[in-house]
């Protein structure tokens, strides 16, 4: 980006944007299908379309090819432009550290053991409290406390706790089964209409996880892992237990990962010796997982983590794993009053 983070941050971030999510919603948020499809299809048959009609009207092969090539030139900047405009300027804004006064770093070893532990315990007392027929058996959870508008309101109340800026409801739409998991993919924001969408494959207890990430992401913020770590202090802090759980549940399986990496034999005796509930809930979303076999997972991951880092997120794919540094950064940040200041208040970066 061009102009400073603060600049970004006060002018568009804080000031523009929300009145733009609120044309979005107004457009958009009514629609009983997802408008994403449509505004896909007819951007490209208009695309695609124009370009025919370049070459249509030209004689020469170059000619043709040339027309075309400007035709399409053109709608990539006008599509890119749109892009910027709607949100992808909230990526030069200020970092969630900064605007929160946290200092997250890498953990050790023996930090993310300890981290573990204590996520694993919280988990396994939510999931202690939760109505269940079954105390061992995933498929007895509750259900139908599975609420967007439950989730959009601890999103909401979440910003607004944060004094981070919030305009709207966030449509959160599902996708066939499949659609988004086969590419590595549970969830994906479409700035052109302002809809967060959820792959329906999901398990339950990833779904409020991901469309709290999406919603976050509809309100302005950009880096994976800040909406990651907004959509665990959602969840964590909401007043429905199966939300608390799930928020849990989603630290727990990163901080899994990243103890796995390290300490794998330690991690495996870990594991075992989780109380049974809590472990099926893993084994149940894990082979949840396993029915969506993926395609071309590796250039998935090429293409993102370049995109993300020609977006000005340095560490790419990995920014989603700075969920835990962000995480223990809030547990051991000064105790409230958390007060964000306004983009003036801050220095230049």
């Amino acid at each position: 980006m061009l102009l400073p983070a603060h600049i970004i941050e006060e002018v568009y971030s804080r000031t523009l944007y929300p009145p733009i999510r609120e044309v979005l919603d107004a457009a958009f948020a009514w629609w009983p299908f997802p408008a994403s499809a449509a505004v896909l299809a007819v951007g490209l048959a208009l695309v695609f379309g124009d370009a025919l009609r370049q070459m249509w009207q030209q004689t020469t092969i170059l000619q043709k090819a040339g027309r075309a090539g400007l035709s399409l030139a053109r709608s990539l900047a006008i599509i890119a432009s749109a892009f910027l405009l709607l949100w992808g300027y909230n990526y030069g804004r200020l970092p969630i550290d900064e605007l929160l006064g946290l200092e997250p770093r890498p953990l050790s070893t023996e930090e993310l053991w300890e981290e573990l532990e204590k996520t694993a315990k919280a988990a396994t007392i939510l999931r202690s409290q939760l109505p269940l027929a079954d105390p061992d058996n995933p498929a007895s959870l509750p259900l139908e406390q599975l609420s967007y508008l439950r989730i959009d309101e601890a999103v909401h109340k979440q910003l607004g706790e944060l004094g981070l800026p919030s305009a709207g409801q966030i449509r959160i739409r599902r996708t066939w089964p499949g659609n988004l998991l086969r590419f590595k993919t549970s969830g994906v924001y479409f700035p052109l209409t302002g809809e967060g969408h959820v792959d329906m494959g999901l398990h339950a207890l990833q779904m409020p996880y991901v469309a709290a990430h999406e919603s976050f992401h509809g309100h302005g913020i950009t880096n994976e892992g800040a909406c990651n770590f907004l959509a665990y202090l959602a969840l964590t802090r909401a007043d429905n237990l199966f939300l608390r759980y799930s928020g849990h549940m989603m630290l727990y399986r990163y901080l899994g990962s990243a103890v796995r990496r390290r300490d794998p034999e330690g991690y495996a005796a870990f594991r075992q010796n989780l109380p049974v509930g809590f472990r099926a809930d893993l084994d149940s979303i894990r082979e949840n997982l396993d029915r969506f076999r993926e395609i071309a997972p590796v250039l998935r991951d090429v293409v993102y983590d370049n995109y993300l880092k020609s977006q000005g997120i340095a560490e790419g794919m990995a920014s989603y794993s700075q969920v835990i540094d962000l995480v223990v950064a809030w547990q051991n940040a000064p105790p409230p009053p958390r007060v964000v200041p306004t983009a003036s208040d801050l220095p230049p970066r």
